[in-house]
């Protein structure tokens, strides 16, 4: 059954008083008085009976919850252990010295019986908080993804099966969008190649994964988040596992922001690992600047360190239908491919082989181009990169993301602290939550509160008596209309 939380009764201790305790500009208090946690009655209420043992109120299960991140403390255990220690934590929660503290299992149950949807309602409510508070623009947005560990063991990591790479490297194809390098298939048949895919037994839904300056891989998962411009506000956020793909999260991450900030995305700006054709066209339907490099430009730039002539170095005829090459000789539609919405440009028989330039060209018996149908918007898009402005974003989503990612270590993202997808995605979710309360609470300082403003008006009413004192004398103003010829 679920229990209302009542006020606090008068205490024993009638020398002592919890309220005065705490200081008027503790983070804690500023941010009980932002934050409001009764909303968690409604969103829970259906995971409890009407009959029963009273249960620990929601709220002070979600401000418990909230503390594990804000305190970056490790696990419920420890929470609750330090919880009679502090008499802030007793106070913000609704305590007093007298109080019983829960037993940590009782977060680990209410979590399980609550869900993701609760604590992704709690993430929603500080946003819409925020965005009344005129925190959120709402019209460009900041996408990156970074991965954190899983509460595993990398002794926890064993084989179970192979990946074929070939089949890696067709649907790697179809994300670039084109064989830059106009390879033809071989025509002997190519060895298989494979590689050895594990598994954590102690979190399987966690990918063994590594990542530069991590030392080995390990289990790991990879949180997906959306940051909004104006004060770096997080609007959206996902969880998958460490191996999973960024750019296939764009369009999520835009309509879970649109949903939240109740705004339109007009601006969007990631890294290349965002920039596939699919991301480029779902933007450009959808009336969205898309700011991020062509994945594609990545196969390009190694072409250019090997001495080879990149895409744009053949001229695309528009009334031909045709690319012209840099020895002046024409690449026609030679193969469409329905599946990727593609036509492939090749040169004649034998012309590739006879050309003097075929060194700088291609490795190939001959050069290919694949041009997608709506290949001039995506080029117009492309463009759009070359501004300032469009300069200026990618450096600021650089500096925005990298400061979201650095800012949450300080919560403790940077490793799950339970196990399972789901719980995991509760970890980021408490951990976004938290970050945008500190945004809520750095702004909400910056302007003089009352409880300053009464503090300020009390310390000038006790030094009153000594500042008459040391005050100068009244002047007589009679003796100002006195004339001059009355002076000696």
């Amino acid at each position: 059954m679920m229990d209302h939380q009542k006020p606090l009764q008068p205490s024993l201790f009638y020398k002592f008083n919890l309220e005065q305790r705490v200081a008027a500009d503790h983070p804690l208090r500023i941010i009980g008085g932002l934050i409001d946690f009764d909303f968690i009655y409604q969103e829970v209420e259906e995971f409890y009976g009407t009959v029963g043992k009273p249960s620990i109120p929601p709220p002070v299960i979600l401000k418990l919850m909230f503390l594990l991140a804000y305190e970056n403390v490790a696990s419920e255990r420890q929470l609750l252990a330090a919880l009679p220690l502090r008499l802030d934590w007793l106070w913000f929660l609704g305590m007093d010295l007298d109080s019983d503290i829960p037993d940590h299992s009782v977060l680990s149950k209410a979590r399980t019986r609550w869900g993701t949807e609760a604590f992704r309602s709690f993430f929603q409510r500080v946003i819409h908080q925020a965005n009344e508070a005129g925190l959120i623009d709402g019209r460009r947005i900041f996408c990156d993804g970074s991965l954190f560990n899983a509460n595993a063991s990398g002794k926890s990591v064993v084989t179970v099966g192979m990946v074929d790479l070939d089949a890696m490297s067709d649907e790697l194809e179809q994300k670039l969008d084109g064989d830059q390098t106009g390879q033809e298939p071989p025509e002997e048949e190519p060895k298989v190649k494979v590689r050895v895919q594990r598994r954590s037994t102690t979190d399987p839904d966690a990918a063994v994964v590594t990542k530069p300056g991590a030392g080995p891989a390990r289990p790991r998962y990879k949180a997906h988040r959306a940051v909004d411009d104006r004060e770096g506000v997080i609007t959206a956020t996902e969880v998958t596992p460490g191996d999973s793909d960024e750019g296939q999260q764009l369009e999520d991450l835009i309509n879970q922001h649109e949903f939240n900030t109740d705004s339109d995305v007009v601006v969007v700006v990631g890294d290349t690992q965002y920039g596939t054709t699919d991301n480029y066209l779902m933007c450009l339907d959808r009336a969205i600047a898309p700011r991020m490099r062509l994945l594609a430009d990545q196969n390009e730039t190694r072409q250019k360190k090997a001495g080879l002539f990149r895409r744009d170095a053949f001229e695309y005829l528009e009334q031909e239908n045709a690319y012209l090459c840099p020895a002046g000789e024409l690449l026609r539609a030679k193969q469409k491919r329905e599946e990727r919405d593609a036509v492939r440009y090749g040169p004649d028989a034998n012309t590739c082989v006879n050309c003097e330039l075929q060194d700088r060209c291609t490795t190939s018996a001959a050069r290919s181009i694949t041009r997608h149908v709506r290949q001039s918007e995506i080029e117009l898009a492309l463009a759009d990169l070359r501004t300032k402005s469009a300069r200026a974003d990618l450096k600021r989503r650089h500096h925005f993301m990298e400061r979201s990612f650095a800012v949450a270590v300080r919560y403790g993202f940077k490793r799950c602290r339970w196990r399972e997808l789901w719980r995991a995605e509760i970890h980021e979710l408490l951990v976004a939550t938290v970050q945008n309360v500190a945004v809520l609470v750095r702004n909400r300082v910056k302007q003089p509160c009352a409880t300053a403003a009464v503090r300020l008006a009390a310390i000038a009413t006790s030094f009153a008596p000594t500042l008459a004192l040391l005050a100068p004398p009244p002047q007589n103003h009679a003796c100002q209309a006195v004339p001059d010829s009355c002076v000696s």
